[in-house]
């Protein structure tokens, strides 16, 4: 599984990164790029509506 997890998040541009802890488990987080406007521009439909 987080094996996937690493492979999604780098094809994407991101990383991994894991901090572990003795007694208390591993907290994972995920670092993933910031868009500054979308890939895809929405496409505005008009709808209309009558009686």
């Amino acid at each position: 599984g987080l094996n996937l997890v690493r492979t999604i998040v780098q094809a994407h541009g991101g990383r991994v990164s894991v901090e572990s802890k003795v007694g208390q488990g591993s907290a994972f987080t995920l670092h993933l790029p910031a868009l500054t406007e979308p890939l895809i521009q929405p496409r505005v439909v008009a709808v209309t509506a009558s009686n």
